[in-house]
């Protein structure tokens, strides 16, 4: 058995595990149990993403299930934050100064992470950027939070950088991570990796990264889950809801809170053909 070190929180209502050692591996869930119990299951995802974009997987890990790790929570933070750049929970590994193959793998994480976002928009009609379900965000919202996000979490590290907005939210993306890159491979270069703050005003570089990396990992899982209505439902949190598309037909494969029509309201959102 390998043990997992989790480092749970919640942000805006959610609640999330981040797992030390490895930049992007995260759970989730809707309790802090939630993100315990299937944290071995997203470790053994996470295995599978590296390995799907030809990053090493650590030595002794290969072939392995979600059955062969057990989490370990050494950090569960109280309270909630209100944005993922006001994380205030903070992993033992933050303390020591960043290396630079570290480095390194965080910056072509961010070219996955990357690739999938830009990969699962791709595979949304532009015109359905802007309509989000019952209780959702739209395609153009979640990306826009995205690069918002990515430049205050600049400020933690002493950044202030300013940027203008495209019509198209890839682009206004490609600008934010441009400034990005430059600002933490200066950090990086000028030392200025491993400077805290007790009162979270300040991070470490290696925070900024990491977070960086699971915040663009998980907002690109939530917009694959759009071009898939079924799994998206899935993961929706109401307990009344309704998918009519042509593309589901079967309804009873384990879909938790769908429900019949006849018994739910449903949404219609004309772009999408889903009812919600």
């Amino acid at each position: 058995m390998i043990t997992l070190r989790l480092y749970v929180e919640n942000i805006a209502g959610d609640w999330f595990g981040w797992i030390e050692d490895f930049p992007g591996a995260y759970a989730s869930g809707i309790t802090s149990q939630d993100v315990e119990r299937s944290t071995p299951r997203a470790f053994a995802d996470h295995l599978q993403w590296l390995r799907s974009h030809g990053e090493p997987v650590p030595d002794g890990m290969w072939g392995m299930m979600s059955a062969d790790f057990v989490p370990q929570v050494d950090q569960m933070v109280a309270g909630s934050a209100g944005s993922v750049a006001e994380a205030r929970h903070l992993m033992a590994a933050d303390s020591r100064a960043l290396r630079s193959h570290e480095f390194d793998q965080a910056m072509r994480l961010l070219r996955f992470t990357r690739s999938d976002l830009v990969d699962a928009a791709g595979a949304i009609p532009p015109h359905e950027w802007d309509t989000a379900p019952l209780g959702g965000q739209s395609i153009r919202a979640h990306m826009q939070r995205l690069a918002d996000c990515e430049t205050s979490m600049l400020g933690r590290i002493g950044v202030e950088p300013t940027y203008r907005a495209h019509p198209n939210p890839l682009t206004t993306l490609a600008r934010t991570r441009e400034m990005f890159e430059a600002a933490v491979t200066s950090a990086f270069e000028e030392g200025r990796a491993a400077s805290a703050a007790s009162d979270g005003s300040a991070w470490p570089l290696s925070k900024v990264l990491r977070m960086s990396v699971w915040h663009e990992r998980h907002t690109a899982v939530q917009i694959q889950a759009r071009s898939n209505p079924t799994a998206y439902m899935r993961s929706v949190r109401h307990t009344d809801a309704v998918v009519r598309t042509r593309d589901v037909t079967d309804r009873s494969n384990d879909l938790d809170g769908i429900v019949d029509e006849e018994g739910a309201t449903a949404k219609y959102t004309q772009a999408s053909g889903y009812y919600y």
